[in-house]
Order: structure tokens, then C-alpha cells, then sequence
């Protein structure tokens, strides 16, 4: 009787650990932090993607949505978006898409960053290629709103030279 209890106890706990494990998985979802941004946009010109970039603060429950809810799932998907995650105010150094090192702050400042969560598309030499999505919605569209993005951003890469790409207007 007490081995027929303990089965049937036992055996939701295994069928659903899987589904747990996934949930924290998710939950700590983390998005790489820039590296060398020129190296980011030669791959993003290459594969006629766009540099997405995340900038956040540390304790932000409105970035961890984003992060966790839109961005992470799609670096699980086959297609492997360039996306990366700046702190609005981090000190971490990094390589921009001109080569030169910069701080996670810095590059905040320079796209005139402001509020987070604020979710960026640029081409392959730095140059803004949406308007940025700032906020996330309580309606539901964020989704169709950051789809959009890629699409356009997708469409004015496939279309223009490598020179063009550079003077793509913000």
C-alpha cells in the first residue's frame, strides 16, 4: 500500500521535472553581452541580419520580460539572431562597431538610451536601422512589434550594398 502511495505521488513529480527544470532554464535567461561589435556587424552583413541589442538595468523586472519573454527564446531557435544585452550604466569595456573600445554606459549614451527596457536594431557598421522599442506593452503586441522590427530591419539589409548599409538612416 505505502509503495502504491508513494507512486502515485512520485510519478507527477517525475513527468513534470522536465518542465521545471525547463521554467528555471528560462527564468535565468541570460542574453551575451557585446564582445567586439565589428566583428557582430561583418556576421550581421554577411548573414543579412541586424545587431539587436538590449539595454537594461540590473534589478529591472520590465527588461527581464523582454529578455526572458521575447529575446532568449529566439537564440534557442534555429536561426540565431545577433542580440546582445548592454546595462544602461555598466562600466564593462568592449569593442564598438568601429573598433574602438567602449564602456556598456558609453554606448548608452551615444544612441541616446534613456529609458530601459529599450530594445535597438542596428546594421553591420553601427547605424540604427528602426526606431527603437522603449517600454513593453500590458496589450500584448510587444511580439508583433519586435517582429516587425526584424522584418524591416531584414528588408533594408537585403536591399542595399555595403556602402548603402553604412549610411542607412536612423
Amino acid at each position: 500500500m505505502c509503495t502504491m502511495i508513494r507512486r502515485i505521488l512520485i510519478a507527477p513529480l517525475v513527468l513534470f521535472l522536465p518542465l521545471m527544470h525547463a521554467y528555471a532554464k528560462t527564468d535565468q535567461a541570460k542574453l551575451p553581452p557585446p564582445v567586439n561589435l565589428q566583428h557582430d556587424g561583418i556576421r550581421a552583413e554577411r548573414e543579412g541580419k541586424p545587431v539587436v541589442i538590449l539595454f537594461t538595468l540590473p534589478d529591472c523586472s520590465y527588461c527581464h520580460v523582454v529578455r526572458r519573454n521575447y529575446l532568449a527564446p529566439l537564440l534557442r531557435n534555429g536561426e540565431q539572431p545577433i542580440i546582445r544585452e548592454v546595462t544602461l550604466n555598466g562600466t564593462a569595456s568592449f569593442r564598438g562597431f568601429n573598433g574602438e573600445p567602449l564602456t556598456h554606459g558609453q554606448f548608452a549614451r551615444s544612441n541616446n538610451v534613456r529609458f530601459v527596457p529599450t530594445v535597438m536594431f542596428f546594421g553591420p557598421a553601427g547605424k540604427q536601422l528602426t526606431d527603437p522599442l522603449s517600454g513593453v506593452d500590458s496589450a500584448g503586441l510587444y511580439g508583433g512589434l519586435l517582429e516587425n522590427a526584424f522584418s524591416v530591419s531584414e528588408k533594408k539589409l537585403s536591399g542595399l550594398s555595403p556602402n548603402q548599409q553604412r549610411n542607412v538612416k536612423e
